[in-house]
């Protein structure tokens, strides 16, 4: 999902989470290629090595490569009958069509993983393809069918008692609607989702969560609380050290600033958040950065 420039943040959040990726509040880690799969067979063996190869070209941003990976380990499990994890390889596929804006050839395969995934009775991985598909959906505007496929994956895995995917699920749910500008509905699912983060302590999950609701409060002209959220948020990323959300936070809070008028605040926030977008290489972050900086400035 990408973001107009009145604001920075992170595209929605993979049930993976690609560096490239900003972020999909998604990152639910289902892999169970179990111990069922470590066999003395050479083909289980060598599958898993192809998937994990082709998640790592896909952390890496090698969409290709990892898409040419991943369909080599999705022939051997499905040669070996290997359900589960075809329904796992199938998921990730998807995930890498996502990221190459490539939604229907998503769609497709995340339906494939689907089908299995319950006809096995796979109650985790079904939440999951849920999930990325109303991620896609949120993506393209399609709202009322995003929330839909959200809320499935959210009673999942409520009923499964997996609390870190529900505050994924409930970010996810936020999202959308920021993305419709119903903040006030955004707040109320953004909040529960941080306090889950807070709970499962995930940091970065946490970081993500306070500066999209800094953006659902910036929009609801509660400027303090959308300061707070922003602050609170860049101090997590500086504590892990990730330059582009230091950035994406630093921005957020240049907006804050600029709405209440405090033009010298915004500049000092803009100037801080250049050089961070520049060193990751961020051109749209940069591109944005400098237009504000010029506003100010002229």
């Amino acid at each position: 999902m990408h973001q107009s420039l009145k604001y920075l943040s992170f595209a929605i959040i993979p049930l993976l989470l690609s560096p490239p990726l900003p972020l999909s509040l998604s990152r639910h880690i289902a892999i169970p290629l179990s111990a069922q799969a470590q066999t003395a067979q050479d083909q289980p063996t060598e599958a898993e090595r192809l998937l994990q190869e082709g998640l790592d070209h896909y952390w890496q941003g090698q969409y290709s490569e990892a898409l040419k990976t991943l369909q080599q380990a999705l022939a051997l499990f499905r040669s070996t009958k290997q359900r589960q994890a075809e329904a796992v390889t199938l998921t990730q596929i998807g995930r890498v069509y996502d990221n190459l804006n490539q939604y229907d050839q998503a769609l497709e395969v995340y339906n494939q993983s689907l089908d299995i995934a319950r006809e096995i009775g796979d109650r985790q991985e079904e939440a999951i393809v849920l999930d990325y598909m109303g991620l896609i959906y949120n993506a393209t505007e399609q709202y009322s069918q995003a929330l839909k496929l959200h809320q499935q994956s959210l009673a999942i895995f409520q009923e499964m008692g997996i609390r870190r995917s529900e505050g994924i699920v409930l970010g996810n749910i936020g999202f959308v609607y920021l993305n419709q500008n119903q903040d006030q509905e955004a707040v109320k699912y953004l909040q529960d989702a941080a306090t889950i983060y807070e709970e499962v302590e995930d940091r970065s999950g946490l970081g993500f969560i306070l500066d999209y609701l800094g953006l659902a409060y910036n929009n609801l002209k509660q400027y303090s609380q959308a300061l707070a959220s922003h602050q609170e948020a860049l101090a997590i990323f500086k504590e892990l050290e990730l330059p582009r959300s230091q950035a994406i936070a630093l921005y957020n809070i240049g907006s804050v600033y600029t709405n209440l008028g405090k033009l010298e605040m915004a500049l000092e926030s803009y100037q801080q958040a250049l050089p961070l977008f520049e060193e990751v290489g961020d051109q749209e972050g940069t591109i944005a950065t400098r237009n504000r900086i010029e506003s100010i400035d002229r």
